[in-house]
């Protein structure tokens, strides 16, 4: 009961030649293997890759649209309080933001397109004299009290 070798897997040996290319046989078989088995695994790791990269802009261009719906709220409610510049910041950033697409496109430079949100929400928080940063969570400092005892 004889089965044929598979295309990845090192064949009976012959004769004395095929003892004395035994190491070269063993390397093709590696590579082979080797090459399948980093495309696989290049794959998957890129799908993760991606998928983080992209919920890390999603978050940030989130974190932007609210800042600008929040502020612009506030100017429609109160108009005598912010400067006509502020307005205008503010509506420079949606247009930015309205122009970042939702799927994805080769044939858009989408970083350039986050850089340009980006420099709005920047100047759009100067004119307004709100910090730029977010901060999710305290950092551990602040978050435990000191115990004196």
């Amino acid at each position: 009961m004889s089965t044929a070798p598979a295309s990845d897997t090192v064949t009976p040996v012959a004769s004395l030649d095929d003892l004395l290319h035994l190491e070269e046989r063993f390397q093709a078989v590696g590579r082979t293997q080797g090459e399948r088995d980093g495309e696989r695994l290049g794959v998957e790791e890129g799908r993760a890759l991606g998928r983080q990269r992209g919920l890390d802009i999603g978050l940030e261009l989130g974190y932007y649209a609210a800042f600008a719906t929040c502020w612009s709220t506030l100017i429609a409610r109160r108009p005598e309080n912010f400067t006509a510049r502020a307005t205008k910041t503010l509506a420079a950033l949606s247009a930015a933001l309205d122009a970042f697409p939702e799927d994805n496109q080769l044939s858009v430079d989408a970083l350039a397109l986050l850089g340009r949100a980006r420099a709005k929400f920047k100047a759009a928080a100067t004119v307004l004299g709100v910090a730029r940063t977010l901060a999710y969570m305290p950092a551990a400092s602040d978050a435990a009290p000191s115990l004196n005892y």
